[in-house]
Formats: C-alpha cells, sequence, structure tokens
C-alpha cells in the first residue's frame, strides 16, 4: 500500500513530538485524518478523543498541568483551531505547556474561499508563537519549539496538509 505526502508527514510530525508527550487529546476531523490516525496507531501514546474542540483544549490544559509536560490538541483546520483561544490564553497566563496542534490547508488554497481556509499562521499571537510544518524538511521546526522540553508555555504546530 501506498503512502501518500499527507500520512508522511503526518509520521514525522508525531514521531518529533512522541519524544516530548504522552497523551495526546484528539478531535477527529477530515483535514486532520492523516494525524489522527499516525496518533492512533502509536502503541506508546495515549489518545483521548473528544469532538469538541474547546473542551478538548481544556481537558489537555489539564493533563499538562498535572504532568508538567506538553500535551497536545490535535483538531482539523478552519475555525475548529480558534477553538481553542481560552485554553490557550490560561496556559500562557499559569506556564502550563499546551501544544495546539492544527491540520491546515496548503498554502496555495488559503484566501481562495475553499472550506476550512483561515489564516491560522499566527492565531494566538503572542500567547503561542506558531510553527508551521508544510513539508517533511520542515519537521526540524519541532524541535526547536519545544526546546529541551524545558518550556513550560503554549505552542503552536500548524500542519499544512496537501
Amino acid at each position: 500500500m501506498s503512502v501518500t505526502p499527507a500520512q508522511e508527514l503526518a509520521r514525522e510530525v508525531i514521531e518529533a513530538l512522541s519524544p516530548h508527550i504522552t497523551d495526546v487529546v484528539l478531535c477527529p476531523g477530515s483535514r486532520n485524518s492523516p494525524l489522527s490516525l499516525e496518533v492512533l496507531s502509536r502503541e506508546d501514546l495515549r489518545v483521548h478523543v473528544r469532538i469538541d474542540e474547546r473542551s478538548a483544549a481544556f481537558l489537555a490544559l489539564g493533563m499538562a498541568r498535572v504532568q508538567r509536560r506538553p500535551v497536545p490538541v490535535i483538531m482539523t483546520s478552519g475555525t475548529a483551531v480558534s477553538n481553542c483561544l481560552p485554553a490557550v490564553t490560561e496556559a500562557a497566563h499559569a506556564h502550563i505547556p499546551l501544544l495546539v496542534v492544527s491540520a491546515d490547508r496548503p498554502a496555495h488554497l488559503i484566501g481562495t474561499g475553499s472550506s476550512q481556509t483561515i489564516d491560522q499562521t499566527a492565531i494566538f499571537g503572542a500567547l503561542a508563537p506558531t510553527v508551521t510544518v508544510a513539508a517533511p524538511e520542515h519537521v526540524g521546526r519541532i524541535g526547536q519549539a519545544l526546546g529541551n522540553g524545558a518550556s513550560q508555555s503554549p505552542r503552536h504546530i500548524n500542519v499544512a496538509l496537501d
């Protein structure tokens, strides 16, 4: 069975995150299905599925607070990402390592009127810096964003899946 470029990118993104995480909160969606399938295939990650992005982000926030380590909430593209703002705000002010991992449309579809295409880059402003991963050569940005694991601030990893 052949692997699509989106599946390969999702695999590399989750592989880059895996040394830093033990739990993932997953909000199923169409755009993030490669990321969803990748986390669900791994035995080293506990996956907690929630339908609502806002409550999922708060679950990840609570887990990150208790574990004192990053906990990602993974969601589809578009306005789903903006539902994480309240939890990101709390994480930023309480110094909690919440990770928002959002699927995104590729750059050539942004601004075209295609569904789920808002500008997700820097959606959280200074509260959670955005790292955009659009190709395998960008995956190293995740490690740079997470540093040595000592950072206790939220980050946004925006994965453009074509």
